[in-house]
């Protein structure tokens, strides 16, 4: 066997090795140990329980996707951590696939290990489903099909191109920015045979967003609105809002590949990675796109003044290692991957232990402990109390958090209404929520909630009551307080006591 063939069995191995690894950390260890999901991953689910083609913060991907792995599971934390799982496995086998177009495998490989070592690939992928997360494979996808697309001409790869661009709108609208990279790159490097195939590609990616982009105009552009209150465009001062926040932005997400930086300068150090004289040009497809999202980011919050807040930064990264390798023409060595695979998984686990300890032992409550099993109990008791044995249809909460779990928990899937309003939440239809009824949830012990919510066009609700549950997740009792009260159904209104219950624990 030639050595050709002999490092092709080894960099197989590993990428399967790599593989099981993620499965394991991200999938079937969280699964097993954790009770609970993180609020991003309920509001999935709550969001999932009323199809649209928008949600009132972002597109419906995400949602969608998860729904579908919580149906396949019929588990929501085996559904939750499996979706990570599958988002992060298609991410790093795209980032390998180009990779490979660039570097030799051995190399394309260990860039694609090292990458996971980004601070942002640690907690956030291994306990947190979100649009960061559903992005991610977009992100990387685009980016190899395009190239692909411009090195091989035809109707597959740009057919391609166009439907996995507008998957990743659907999936976080944050994507525009690796899309108009590419565009860029695509137009400075233009060639008369892509017409027809760019033209083919761009009908695709205009009919699969056709619905959401209708849906939009229909509801006021609703998750543009999200967008903005999130962006906190400041009015402080030229210089602090243009060039501190900006410069601040900056070292901020820098600091999440010190990880990846400190593995490169031991495996360097040790000669584990050779360095040769030939560079490549900074306008090289991979080099650019590992540089400059960042760049492009931070050019935003220059000219807008916009504070980027640390999570914008999740898909920045994926291509950077790679990247970087073909830029200083650097070489992982074969022998050295057996070192590298234990290392990354060592520090995954340290980590994964770490936090799981903190969230365990720690007497405050965090996301991973809010209880949604153990909600949905005592909800679905309240509500029987007080209405019957009709299903609830609807939940809502003022500020997500609990009442998402609420929404996501209850066996009978109700729709969420989001902030209280049914201006935010257009899924729901307002005479068949007149008709149900809805049971509303408050974080804390509310006392003085007032008899009707203006954003329900003033309904009433009606036995206002607190409650307590322990923590989930937690060694120690830590108790969580929250308050329910009913938007009665319309059959219902005259037989539900008026007055509010005193607070009491489960």
């Amino acid at each position: 066997m030639n050595n050709n063939s002999t490092h092709s069995v080894a960099t197989n191995k590993a990428l399967f090795i790599f593989i099981a690894g993620i499965i394991l950390l991200v999938g079937i260890v969280p699964a097993c140990l954790f009770y609970s999901i993180q609020p991003d991953s309920a509001q999935n689910i709550a969001w999932g329980n009323a199809w649209s083609w928008g949600y009132d913060e972002h597109p419906p991907l995400g949602a969608w996707l998860l729904t579908l792995m919580v149906t396949l599971f019929h588990n929501r934390e085996w559904g939750t951590f499996f979706a990570n799982t599958v988002c992060m496995i298609v991410t790093f086998i795209y980032v390998y696939r180009l990779g490979k177009l660039f570097l030799d495998t051995v190399t394309a490989l260990a860039a694609t290990v090292l990458s996971a070592l980004c601070a942002y690939y640690f907690v956030n992928v291994l306990l947190q489903y979100n649009q960061n997360t559903i992005m991610l494979p977009f992100w990387v996808m685009t980016a190899f099909y395009c190239w692909q697309a411009m090195s091989h001409p035809g109707w597959y790869n740009w057919l391609l191109l166009g439907a996995v661009a507008a998957l990743s709108m659907l999936a976080k609208y944050e994507s525009a920015i690796i899309l108009l990279l590419e565009a860029g790159y695509l137009l400075s490097h233009y060639r008369r045979e892509y017409t027809k195939y760019l033209m083919a590609a761009f009908a695709i990616f205009v009919v699969l967003l056709l619905p959401h982009i209708i849906w939009l105009a229909q509801t006021n552009f609703l998750p543009l609105h999200y967008l903005l209150s999130r962006s906190d465009i400041y009015n402080d001062g030229f210089l602090y809002s243009h060039l501190y926040r900006p410069l601040m932005a900056f070292v901020v997400q820098l600091s999440n590949i010190i990880p990846i930086a400190i593995a490169l300068y031991i495996f360097y150090r040790t000669g584990k990675i050779k360095k040769s004289d030939t560079t490549v040009s900074p306008m090289n497809y991979l080099v650019f796109l590992g540089w400059s999202p960042l760049l492009l980011v931070i050019a935003i919050a220059v000219i807008g003044g916009i504070n980027i807040r640390a999570e914008w930064g999740f898909p920045l990264f994926i291509l950077s290692v790679p990247a970087g390798f073909l830029w200083y023409g650097m070489k992982f060595q074969s022998n050295a991957l057996k070192l590298l695979l234990p290392a990354v998984l060592v520090i995954q686990i340290i980590v994964f232990i770490g936090y799981t300890a903190i969230n365990f032992y720690d007497k405050r409550v965090h996301h991973i402990n809010l209880p949604g099993y153990a909600l949905a109990r005592v909800a679905q008791h309240y509500w029987q109390q007080k209405v019957g044995n009709l299903p609830i249809r609807y939940t809502g909460s003022l500020t997500g958090g609990i009442g998402y779990y609420l929404s996501a928990y209850l066996p009978s899937h109700p729709a969420f209404i989001s902030h209280l309003s049914l201006a935010n939440s257009p899924w729901v239809n307002k005479q068949d929520f007149l008709t149900h009824g809805a049971l509303l949830i408050y974080k804390g012990c509310q006392q003085d909630l007032p008899a009707t919510i203006s954003g329900l066009d003033n309904v009433k609700q009606r036995d206002i009551t607190c409650f307590s549950l322990p923590a989930a997740n937690k060694r120690s009792n830590v108790t969580v307080h929250f308050t329910l009260a009913i938007v009665p159904p319309s059959g219902k209104q005259k037989t539900l006591l008026p007055q509010a219950q005193q607070p009491h624990s489960q």
